[in-house]
């Protein structure tokens, strides 16, 4: 039988199953739209000879290490592990069934133009004998669900130790986060017309 565990008032269920929320599923979906990563190993096997599995990662400031460690706890899946050199950590999944699990939470929730990488991780994962349905973008209100909570969550996480290391200043936001905030600004937002084209 599966556990039963509150966050607040509400009960979830820890075997994906599933009882989440759709909340739940969009708050995730923004936190990876956020700061996720779909890897696709390029081969098989390492050079010593060791399989190289496909995997999802969400990183985190190490003052968000609680959140992890609840993610992992909720998913009742996956590992966190230290990123070495950095105050940072990795939450990762890389079990077949796992990653399945997970992408039937986010699939249909993502509304940046990470859709793509999910599209090819859903290739890649139905090349080995599953058969999930690629969902387009959501395009619903931001306030119908949690994905903005998740990608802001995601974006307080950069600004912590990514932005820091790079040429982007502090004040610069990604294009379609600047355009997600006038949407909600003007009470009118599709996301597909914001997000940039190739």
């Amino acid at each position: 039988m599966p556990g039963l565990f509150l966050v607040g008032n509400r009960k979830f269920s820890n075997d994906i199953g599933i009882n989440f929320s759709s909340k739940f599923h969009s708050y995730l979906a923004g936190l990876i739209d956020g700061d996720g990563c779909f890897h696709i190993p390029k081969k098989y096997r390492d050079n010593n000879n060791k399989i190289i599995s496909p995997q999802i990662t969400i990183a985190f400031n190490s003052k968000d290490l609680p959140l992890a460690l609840l993610l992992q706890k909720i998913l009742n899946l996956g590992q966190i592990y230290k990123i070495k050199g950095k105050n940072a950590y990795y939450y990762r999944i890389s079990n077949l069934k796992n990653l399945v699990k997970v992408i039937n939470l986010i699939n249909g929730y993502m509304r940046t133009p990470k859709i793509n990488q999910l599209y090819n991780f859903i290739d890649y994962i139905n090349a080995r004998g599953f058969n999930i349905k690629k969902l387009p973008l959501d395009n619903s209100s931001l306030n119908s669900n949690a994905w903005l909570s998740g990608f802001i969550d995601a974006a307080n996480k950069k600004r912590d130790y990514r932005i820091k290391s790079s040429n982007i200043q502090k004040n610069e936001l990604p294009f379609y986060l600047k355009n997600i905030i006038i949407g909600l600004l003007l009470g009118d937002l599709n996301c597909q017309k914001l997000t940039p084209t190739k």
